[in-house]
């Protein structure tokens, strides 16, 4: 059954930028389901991008520090946006933090600029050059 016919609303790609990982799919199965939904003005986003792409994620200093394997999915190319999500909930301030890393375009699974949040869903294995800061806005 595709992603289409399992969860055929528009807004199928909230589901994956909302989620920590990826759900039940093969990777590539998911890179190219996902890209299905994505609008014309994001995949040619998507596709202007330089090869290698710097991203950030509002997190936890617990989830910075960890395995890769427990990194999300869910990354933005605003570093603005990201600042603004670590620091959202207040009384989480002491432990929050701002991830940064590159990633290849080819590990975007897709983009998804409407709700003017920059936000990808990536391919978390293959994150590189990964860093944290805390950062006050």
């Amino acid at each position: 059954m595709s992603l289409r016919q399992e969860y055929p609303h528009e807004k199928i790609l909230d589901r994956y930028i909302m989620s920590n990982k990826l759900i039940g799919e093969s990777m590539p199965h998911i890179t190219k389901s996902l890209r299905e939904y994505m609008s014309i003005k994001d995949i040619e986003l998507l596709e202007s991008l330089l090869e290698t792409v710097t991203i950030y994620r509002a997190t936890s200093i617990l989830e910075a520090k960890g395995d890769i394997n427990d990194i999300g999915q869910s990354w933005t190319l605003d570093i603005k946006i990201t600042q603004f999500f670590a620091y959202k909930n207040i009384h989480q301030e002491t432990d929050r933090c701002v991830m940064t890393s590159t990633i290849k375009k080819e590990f975007i699974f897709a983009y998804i600029g409407e709700r003017e949040e920059s936000g990808c869903v990536v391919n978390y294995t293959k994150l590189e050059n990964i860093s944290y800061s805390k950062i006050k806005v």
